[in-house]
């Protein structure tokens, strides 16, 4: 019998590389791609995800005759329409396993399974309808039936589970039911990131005779995009709360480093996080391996998880003179933890107030991530002579420190939300 199966080409994503028409992008836990399209459009395919590039005929000479879709296979994407998006509004289409998309020019994030769908909404509006006899996955544009219309004025997020008929709006503070988010299979390949290239659907069915160049696989396809660097899109495509413009004086500055802050950085502070362990995980930005520590530093607090250490000084008790000190944020890294996953939320801004002479302090941190949008924690309580201090009530707890002098301040932190529990630590410098 004749193999008619199809040979699927397995590359890694590389910046600068080139996106076609056909393309299937796949993320593993800890990869992310960005994507430039042909018409300016942005797309971010976030950890343990699958998008296929179906169809992306960008008109330029006339936009609205674009024909622009994509599948959402599993997981997460972020996806900012461009010109031709905009322009043939009646023609964009991202598809889900349960449910249709279409835009009215808008900036939406997406996550997705074959159980559940959730969207947000940062700019513009989307249009979100369940398959059905008028509404098929091979057609393009918004659905009308059993349609529901999410705008980013609307403090909600629209849903649709495989055991409901029409998508319903969620408050964002709503508890949801963790058995219908489940978290996508992780059935990724690579360190990274992975491009298929083919227009077969299982990479292990492949013919000896065809050819494993990928220049040969997309002879004479036309490149709609690119592989953009993490500096180039992460002003537009990594925030989850909106677009920052033109302007920069629009943006916040964001304290959760990119990549892990080096060893070389650490250990010039006088307190340093490490872990009881010396293993460091995927989500950890400010934490040193405990090897590394031991040195002229003792254990001044921790948890469970991490544990403070402060370098040893001549001082026994914090500096009589202090008064007020006014902290300015320099690192922090914070986790949402829910019953499916642990994911980096971003640290946006932060504020620490220490009152020695009077023995209380008070701080708090702006936090954001596309299942709690933005919140804020806020913390207050007492310190000791040892510049130790702490807060914690039924919902949240902090416990932190400071150095003898009153130059730096660290401290860990836990707070319960609707959607799971924050965890962070932050690091600080006196003004």
């Amino acid at each position: 019998m004749e193999n008619t199966t199809h040979r699927v080409l397995q590359t890694k994503a590389v910046v600068g590389g080139d996106i076609f028409e056909g393309d299937r992008i796949e993320t593993e836990t800890s990869g992310h791609v960005h994507i430039r399209f042909a018409d300016g459009g942005l797309v971010s395919v976030r950890p343990r995800s699958v998008l296929e590039v179906k169809s992306y005929q960008y008109d330029a000479s006339v936009p609205s005759n674009s024909i622009i879709k994509f599948d959402l296979v599993e997981g997460v994407v972020r996806s900012i329409s461009g010109t031709g998006a905009k322009a043939a509004r009646d023609k964009f289409r991202l598809n889900t396993p349960i449910a249709a998309i279409g835009v009215r020019g808008t900036d939406f994030i997406v996550k997705a399974s074959l159980l559940k769908m959730q969207a947000v909404v940062n700019e513009g509006a989307i249009v979100v309808a369940p398959f059905s006899f008028s509404c098929s996955s091979e057609s393009l544009g918004p659905c009308s039936s059993n349609a529901v219309e999410l705008d980013d004025v609307s403090q909600f997020l629209v849903e649709l589970s495989s055991l409901s008929d029409k998508p319903r709006l969620v408050p964002l503070s709503e508890r949801l039911d963790p058995e219908l988010i489940k978290e996508p299979t992780d059935n990724t390949k690579g360190t990274n990131a992975e491009k298929t290239s083919a227009t077969g659907s299982n990479s292990d069915e492949q013919t000896s005779e065809e050819s494993s160049s990928s220049e040969d696989l997309n002879q004479g396809k036309e490149t709609v995009g690119y592989v953009a660097p993490v500096d180039e899109t992460k002003r537009s495509v990594d925030r989850l709360d909106a677009i920052i413009k033109e302007d920069p004086s629009l943006g916040i500055s964001n304290y959760v480093p990119e990549e892990h802050v080096g060893l070389e950085v650490l250990a010039k502070r006088q307190l340093v996080w490490g872990r009881w362990g010396n293993a460091i995980k995927d989500t950890d930005r400010i934490v040193a391996a405990r090897e590394d520590l031991l040195d002229g530093r003792s254990v001044a607090v921790g948890n469970q998880e991490y544990v403070l250490y402060r370098a040893d000084q001549d001082l026994s008790v914090v500096d009589m003179g202090l008064k007020n000190v006014e902290f300015g944020l320099v690192d922090a890294q914070a986790t949402l933890t829910s019953s499916h996953s642990v994911e980096l939320m971003e640290v946006k801004e932060g504020r620490l107030s220490i009152n020695f002479a009077k023995g209380t302090f008070e701080t708090g941190l702006k936090l954001d991530h596309y299942l709690t949008s933005e919140m804020e924690v806020e913390f207050a309580g007492t310190i000791d002579e040892k510049g130790y201090f702490n807060s914690r009530d039924e919902s949240s707890s902090l416990l932190g420190a400071t150095t003898l002098d009153g130059k730096e301040a660290s401290y860990l932190f836990q707070q319960a939300t609707d959607f799971g529990r924050v965890d962070g630590i932050t690091y600080w410098n006196d003004k």
